[in-house]
C-alpha cells in the first residue's frame, strides 16, 4: 500500500525522482500513465496488468467502454528507473497532467499519483477533515 505525500520538482530532462519509500514497494518494473483526474498514476507493472486484464474482456461488446479503456490503457508506458530512482515523464503525459516544474507525489492505496502542484492546489475540494464526509456512505449524509 502506498501512502504519504512528497513535494519535489521535475528536472530539465523531464525526470522525477520516485521517493525511496515507494521504490521499495514498486520494484524496478513500473508503468505510468493518465489517471482518471488530471494526474498520472504509477503502478507496479505486474499489478497493473492483472488489475486491468479482466476489464478488457468484461464488456467487449460495449463500444463506449472499450473505447474508454483503450484510451486509458494506451496512455501507459513502461519507463526505465535509473540508478538514482528517477523516471522520465513523456511529453504527452506531462501535458495531460499540466506538469511544468513543481510536483506532488502522493500515495493512494494501490497506486502512486503524480500531480502538478498548481493542478493539485485547484482540486482541493475537501480541505482539512472535510474529506471524511465525502467518503461517508450516502445514508450518513441524510443525518441517519
Amino acid at each position: 500500500m502506498f501512502y504519504n505525500k512528497y513535494e519535489h520538482t521535475i528536472d530539465e530532462k523531464s525526470r522525477i525522482r520516485i521517493p525511496k519509500e515507494y521504490r521499495a514497494k514498486l520494484g524496478n518494473d513500473v508503468v505510468i500513465g493518465q489517471g482518471v483526474t488530471k494526474c498520472l498514476y504509477i503502478y507496479p507493472r505486474e499489478y497493473f496488468e492483472s488489475l486491468h486484464e479482466s476489464r478488457l474482456t468484461a464488456d467487449m461488446f460495449d463500444y463506449k467502454k472499450q473505447y474508454a479503456m483503450g484510451e486509458f490503457i494506451s496512455s501507459y508506458v513502461n519507463p526505465e528507473i535509473d540508478s538514482q530512482g528517477r523516471i522520465i515523464i513523456p511529453k504527452d503525459l506531462k501535458a495531460y497532467a499540466g506538469i511544468t516544474k513543481n510536483i506532488i507525489t502522493r500515495g493512494n492505496g494501490d497506486k502512486i499519483e503524480i500531480w502538478s502542484e498548481e493542478v493539485y492546489a485547484k482540486r482541493e475540494i475537501a480541505p482539512g477533515s472535510e474529506f471524511i464526509r465525502l467518503l461517508a456512505p450516502k445514508e450518513n449524509e441524510s443525518g441517519i
